[in-house]
């Protein structure tokens, strides 16, 4: 981002958001999200044939195991991640939760964007708001049809895992918190990030919340 956002804070305390990124349906950064906001843009369409075949699934009318929508808002590429960059095998990170590695690459362009080109051993506090996901049950499923899956499979699809693999990932040394409090997750994880940030605490409170559905 071209300049930091200063949010005023409980007790007269200014916070700024020095930068942003983002991995959302049609747009994949925070200058797209503005520009399709801006134009009115809708991000819901049918469903891509890469992801699954909704001819075979979509009826009007409802019947039992089918559905009555074949539309949706997809990411563009959930699929890209560079795993040798954060020095996870290729296995492992086929077994991660998509939402793991999209946190993974968002931290690291907001870093990029902020002009932060080092963050190792620094007191760098995460807060991730964090809910339900369904990824781990695919894996589980997969491993009992007879699939090898990692162990690290287990640590890649705990949402309570978040913002744990972010610090160890980019070697932080803040405090590292997941916080899931249904809808509100975001919200609260921005709310502690804020009431951390004190002088001689964590000197680069983060925050995030991956949600792929």
């Amino acid at each position: 981002m071209g300049r930091a956002l200063r949010l005023g804070y409980a007790g007269g305390m200014q916070i700024a958001v020095l930068s942003a990124a983002c991995r959302l349906p049609g747009a994949d950064s925070p200058a797209q999200l503005f520009t399709r906001l801006v134009a009115g843009a809708d991000a819901v369409g049918v469903v891509p044939a890469d992801r699954w075949d909704h001819g075979a699934w979509f009826d009007p009318a409802g019947a039992p195991g089918t559905t009555r929508s074949r539309w949706g808002a997809f990411l563009a590429d959930p699929w890209g991640f560079d795993a040798a960059g954060f020095g996870i095998g290729a296995a492992e990170a086929q077994a991660m939760d998509p939402q793991q590695r999209l946190l993974l690459l968002c931290a690291r362009e907001a870093l990029a964007a902020a002009g932060i080109a080092e963050v190792a051993g620094r007191r760098v506090g995460v807060f991730i708001g964090a809910t339900y996901a369904t990824h781990g049950e695919r894996v589980a499923a997969r491993f009992e049809a007879g699939e090898p899956i990692p162990g690290s499979a287990i640590i890649g699809n705990l949402d309570n895992m978040l913002a744990a693999r972010l610090s160890h990932a980019l070697d932080l040394r803040g405090p590292a918190l997941a916080v899931d409090s249904a809808c509100s997750s975001t919200l609260v994880a921005l709310h502690w990030r804020g009431r951390r940030w004190r002088p001689g605490s964590a000197s680069w409170p983060s925050s995030g919340a991956p949600t792929c559905w």
